[in-house]
């Protein structure tokens, strides 16, 4: 029993749910309405939505052992009670697992490419895996690089659904524009949210990771150094914010939508501001981390918002 909650553990299932949580909400209070309105056929039916999502949370999956399996020395310093590859899991059982998700994973992508017509489209999957391998082995250890990929995988993930769609986004565009320009502005808002995560993240972590000679931000240039770059992003994020509620606005004028936004995203934002300026200890980054995951949690709101106010129920 221990071991299989260790399995779990590593696999990380609540950031796993997000990811399905977050491309349900984006399927069925976005896409999906938007196309029965106009009477747009889809590529994806349910079961195969279902697939989709499937395959991208193996991914995902796997991405989060890989991680962990080349961070393991380090988490023995960072988060010595969250450790469980070669304490609790032998790495070589680990690594089977992370390739077994993998071959699943990849199978799903061509059953899927197939499906709609697009077979070199499972090609994306073995880019974005071997992506996500590349960030664990290499890519995380060079300053802001690994950041950012892990925030254009996030975005990806979102713009993924689209590409799934492209057919009926392609014939359709002028009436579908606004719901699919909706759906683009929340995977910005997912890459930047994502970044200043990652960036907060390497702070918490610094002390492991200068142990072992990476070149994360804070390691290279200095922990205020990194405060400055996070409180530059959450600026970026804040001004974009207001750029896409302005938008939002001009089609949807709901005093709700106003209300929501500026109260549970703009305002937090601000906040967080202040919050990374003062984070000075271990401690307070970590719950810096932990109120960014709600706070992307949140703006999973404007989607179903989005559904009741123009959709209804």
């Amino acid at each position: 029993m221990q071991k299989l909650r260790a399995y779990i553990l590593l696999l990380r299932p609540i950031n796993l749910l997000i990811v399905a949580l977050t491309l349900a909400l984006i399927r069925y209070c976005v896409i999906v309405p938007a196309f029965n309105d106009i009477g747009a056929p889809f590529l994806l039916d349910h079961l195969h939505f279902g697939l989709f999502v499937f395959a991208i949370v193996l991914m995902t999956a796997a991405g989060n052992l890989i991680n962990d399996i080349v961070d393991n020395a380090i988490d023995l310093i960072n988060k010595p009670n969250k450790t469980y590859i070669n304490t609790i899991i032998p790495e070589s059982n680990a690594r089977l697992v992370y390739w077994l998700l993998h071959v699943c994973g990849f199978v799903l992508s061509i059953y899927l490419g197939f499906h709609i017509g697009q077979a070199h489209w499972s090609w994306l999957y073995i880019a974005a895996a071997g992506l996500l391998h590349l960030y664990s082995t290499r890519l995380k250890q060079t300053v802001l690089i690994g950041n950012i990929v892990v925030s254009f995988f996030t975005a990806a993930v979102v713009l993924m659904l689209l590409l799934s769609e492209h057919e009926s986004i392609s014939n359709y565009w002028e009436l579908l524009k606004f719901p699919i320009n909706l759906v683009v502005g929340f995977a910005v808002f997912a890459f930047l949210s994502t970044l200043i995560r990652e960036i907060i993240k390497d702070i918490e972590d610094v002390q492991g990771d200068q142990a072992f000679g990476l070149r994360t931000l804070p390691v290279a240039y200095g922990i205020n150094n990194a405060q400055a770059i996070a409180l530059a992003v959450v600026m970026i994020l804040i001004i974009s914010l207001s750029a896409g509620l302005t938008h939002l606005l001009v089609y949807l004028d709901n005093p709700w939508m106003l209300t929501y936004v500026t109260v549970c995203l703009l305002l937090p934002g601000i906040l967080l501001l202040t919050f990374i300026n003062r984070a000075k200890t271990v401690e307070q980054f970590s719950r810096l981390s932990k109120g960014l995951k709600v706070y992307m949690l949140l703006g999973l709101g404007t989607l179903i918002l989005f559904r009741i106010l123009v959709y209804g129920f």
